[in-house]
């Protein structure tokens, strides 16, 4: 990437991408790796990798690394949050007590 790319042809590459394409580029300029992305949004760990290359490749980024640098500033909105269903959550501590921290209320 260029050093002297202001912050709206930076905000025009963003538009270009695809839905998929800045759903990884949101978690990718967190800093989150491909592994967490793919197990977050349970994705094939292969088409993340595939996605970030395309992410990579639209926004004129070599690596990560300069995605982050460039474009951590731009549009700070975050990603939304995984969803978890209650009923997950009180099985798993129904079944695994050490992932508690203090006595559930359903117990």
């Amino acid at each position: 990437m260029k050093q002297g790319t202001t912050s709206a042809e930076r905000a025009a590459l963003v538009s270009r991408l695809t839905p998929e394409e800045h759903e990884i580029y949101l978690w990718l300029r967190q800093c989150f790796s491909i592994a967490w992305i793919a197990e977050t949004l349970e994705m094939e760990k292969r088409l993340v990798k595939v996605l970030a290359k395309q992410v990579f490749k639209t926004l004129n980024v070599i690596n990560q690394w300069e995605l982050v640098r460039y474009y951590a500033s731009l549009n700070r909105s975050k990603p939304p949050a995984p969803a978890i269903q209650i009923e997950e959550l009180a099985c798993t501590l129904a079944f695994y007590p050490e992932y508690r921290r203090e006595a559930a209320p359903w117990t």
